[in-house]
């Protein structure tokens, strides 16, 4: 599935398009905030010298913010609020992409 969902965004890198599954695993609850940290922060940060988009560059900023306060709780304070925001401008920029991703999953 992942293969076939790769080579429907090629023009996206492929951290972008892990990080549209995330976006949908997340706000369809099947991904705690918890886990939707863990897993982003490698997916953002693994080729951090590659230029991003700007929505991708968003969350990474997020993330790194986390990372620097010692990997807080990321259920307490402003973080769900943030990286939601992230994740729905990443979600835009993933254009058809998120579509195809929530037709996967809808199958």
């Amino acid at each position: 599935m992942l293969h076939v969902l790769h080579e429907h965004a090629e023009t996206m890198e492929s951290r972008e398009v892990d990080v549209c599954i995330l976006a949908h695993l997340f706000f369809t609850g099947q991904v705690s905030i918890r886990e939707l940290f863990e897993r982003a922060f490698p997916a953002c940060i693994s080729a951090y010298d590659t230029p991003m988009s700007a929505p991708f560059e968003q969350l990474a900023d997020v993330l790194c913010d986390w990372d620097q306060m010692d990997l807080p709780d990321p259920r307490l304070g402003d973080w769900q609020q943030r990286v939601s925001v992230a994740l729905v401008e990443c979600q835009r920029a993933c254009g058809e992409v998120s579509a195809f991703v929530s037709e996967l999953y809808a199958a």
